[in-house]
């Protein structure tokens, strides 16, 4: 009798444990924009980063961009940065309209302002590849509507360099 309880205490456990398993698989394959959550919430910045980078494949909208190039930085893979903050910010009307509406209230002239946030992290993590030819294009390219200013991607790679 004892031995019957113990088996199916064992059977009950195991069959947990693999439904456990099985559900978290099957949120990180058919909902991934709530597996990467929960992966950045818990610090497993890489899978977040590439959960959020197969939500962007999969709709190709602009609010899943920003929040894969987020989690990138926040990854600090240089890689995907590089490739994804360069294609949000060829997205220029998408791209100005973000800029827009993430001003800050505190906002000055002389301030980080989204745009070169952005711009810079993109240049940096670039040049960060070892590509410092495609950083000093993409520097010239994503020029800030401003000019050159104090905080633009061109003056940092000019102090860099």
């Amino acid at each position: 009798m004892n031995k019957v309880i113990i088996k199916t205490a064992i059977i009950t456990f195991l069959a947990l444990v693999v439904a456990f398993i099985l559900g978290v698989i099957g949120i990180y394959a058919f909902a991934p924009r709530i597996a990467g959550k929960y992966c950045y919430e818990l610090g497993f910045k890489n899978m977040a980063t590439e959960c959020n980078e197969r939500v962007y494949t999969k709709t190709g909208e602009f609010s899943d961009l920003v929040e894969l190039v987020d989690s990138a930085i926040y990854a600090e893979n240089y890689g995907l940065i590089s490739t994804y903050g360069e294609e949000m910010v060829k997205r220029t009307s998408d791209f100005k309209s973000f800029c827009e509406s993430e001003v800050d209230e505190d906002y000055t002239e002389d301030s980080y302002s989204t745009f070169d946030y952005y711009v810079n992290t993109t240049m940096l993590a670039k040049y960060s590849l070892g590509n410092v030819q495609n950083a000093i294009d993409f520097a010239f390219d994503s020029m800030s509507p401003k000019g050159y200013t104090e905080n633009s991607s061109l003056k940092m790679l000019v102090n860099m360099l």
